[in-house]
């Protein structure tokens, strides 16, 4: 099995003229993606790029996001989708943790990659060569690039994707910093395909369908709902780098989109968006919230201006990462997940794994094909969340008599702001390196767009000449912008540790 000959390569000669891949400038065919990841997998091996390598994909939204991360799977490798947001620290755990073969990235973050190679003690020491960085298509010195190595075998004869076990390792996606440290979740080639096959069945996805891709794809949800389970079904893909509500609203106009997958906090500025109203939005069949939770005060609204319903569902990257949804021939119901998929067993339990009754709140716990094989050099935390098959989510919930799941908290120490999941623990190790922060600490306010805003009090020395404007700056240099507190207090006193 591999997980290219499942999306691509199953049933290509019905869809091989058909578009796959729009963005602004571009549109490609099946039969265009397929040559494409051909030539690039013979490149791939022409450059040393081997069967189980590690590849890094750094890379925001375009088309060869899609290129590479096919090409990896193709050719029998690991992909490592990173958040492009990432700094210099954040990054060379990464490296630590994944010794990668190569790096596929911007032209724009060569520089930060580079400087994070000094905080690798197996590079600075030169106990491991540095990986390959291949561009994407603007050279750069000595740098591959993407488009370079398309164009190389380009008319060379097909590749023949490696068939491999069907629990090889795929994806390793980066996730649950609760104790400081962010874990890589092995997702084999099973995992997602079982995954991306049950989500275009529950969306009943087909080839008359146009997915616009504005959630990150280095994201499992924006991956399998925007990406694998539309190339799979036969769909065409619309790949829009970043989102802005005022574009979005354009494109699903103009380009007649009728699948929109997005985390609660686009809806939220889309409403907020004056013209939304005066966009012709009626092609979109289905709207999907996941990411976190959505205000019931937000579906109402947009719901009202749509003249439609939302359809939430709920996932986690362990699983791969789709878990529930409200399905299309059944009510929805505003603030629920909905049903659990079809190729779960599902669990409310107690803290003792105990299987609670209908409406009792305790732990959303997963059992199926989608789970993880486990974190990667973490068999601890491995151990602590997958028992017995089953994987603990740490989300908190209850079940009502029609097997819909409604979330209320949840276990893991961790916030969610615009859908991204931000760890206090691995926050405080960031701002903890600059020499003059003595300790910090986090709490979090409700808000109707974000979800969740941040406030840290940073607590630092008495001489400390640290104001807010010195604070954000270290911020914006050594942490992902998504990550940085919303509001600073500053705390000049000595306090015990």
């Amino acid at each position: 099995m591999n997980l290219y000959t499942e999306l691509i390569e199953k049933n290509f000669n019905t869809k091989k003229d058909l578009t796959a891949i729009l963005d602004p400038e571009n549109s490609f065919t099946y039969q265009d993606l397929n040559k494409i990841t051909s030539s690039l997998c013979w490149s791939f091996k022409e450059i040393g790029l081997n069967k189980n390598d590690k590849i890094i994909l750094f890379l925001k939204n375009n088309i060869y996001f899609v290129f590479s991360y096919l090409s990896i799977i193709r050719s029998a490798m690991t992909v490592v989708p990173i958040n492009w947001m990432y700094r210099e620290h954040e990054f060379a755990y990464v490296l630590e943790q994944i010794k990668p073969k190569a790096i596929i990235t911007s032209k724009d973050s060569i520089r930060m990659i580079q400087n994070s190679f000094n905080y690798v003690s197996e590079y600075v020491n030169d106990k491991s060569p540095l990986p390959i960085i291949i561009l994407t298509e603007n050279r750069e010195n000595q740098f591959l690039t993407l488009k370079e190595l398309i164009k190389k075998n380009y008319h060379k004869e097909n590749y023949h994707t490696d068939d491999i076990d069907s629990d090889t390792v795929s994806t390793i996606a980066f996730t649950n910093a609760e104790d400081s440290y962010y874990k890589g979740a092995m997702l084999t080639h099973k995992n997602i395909f079982t995954n991306v096959e049950v989500t275009g069945r529950y969306l009943r996805l087909d080839t008359n369908d146009k997915v616009l891709a504005v959630l990150p794809l280095f994201h499992c949800f924006g991956a399998t709902t925007s990406l694998f389970s539309p190339l799979f079904y036969g769909s065409t893909v619309f790949i829009n780098q970043k989102f802005n509500p005022i574009d979005t609203c354009r494109i699903i106009e103009n380009q007649k989109i009728t699948i929109f997958p997005a985390v609660p906090t686009m809806y939220a500025l889309i409403l907020g968006y004056k013209d939304a109203k005066n966009h012709n939005l009626k092609s979109v069949r289905i709207w999907i919230s996941g990411g976190a939770k959505m205000p019931p005060p937000i579906q109402i609204k947009f719901e009202k201006l749509i003249n439609y319903h939302i359809r939430e569902g709920y996932g986690l990257t362990e699983a791969s990462p789709c878990a529930s949804f409200n399905p299309l021939d059944k009510p929805r119901k505003i603030g629920s997940i909905g049903e659990i998929l079809d190729v779960f067993q599902a669990r409310i339990v107690d803290s003792n794994d105990k299987v609670l009754p209908r409406y009792k709140e305790g732990e959303l716990i997963l059992k199926g094909p989608c789970v993880m094989k486990g974190y990667l050099n973490f068999k601890e935390a491995t151990e602590k969340v997958l028992k017995n098959g089953w994987l603990h989510t740490g989300d908190v919930g209850y079940m009502d008599e029609d097997n819909y799941v409604f979330l209320t908290g949840r276990l893991r120490k961790m916030f969610i702001v615009g859908g991204f999941n931000i760890y206090p623990e691995e926050l405080k190790k960031l701002f903890l390196l600059h020499p003059e922060i003595i300790d910090v600490t986090f709490e979090s306010k409700p808000d109707l767009v974000y979800g969740e805003i941040i406030k840290a009090k940073v607590y630092v020395k008495k001489d400390s000449n640290l104001d807010i404007n010195k604070i954000y700056k270290f911020c914006r240099k050594n942490i992902a912008i998504y990550k940085i507190p919303k509001e600073i207090e500053i705390i000049r006193e000595i306090i015990s540790i």
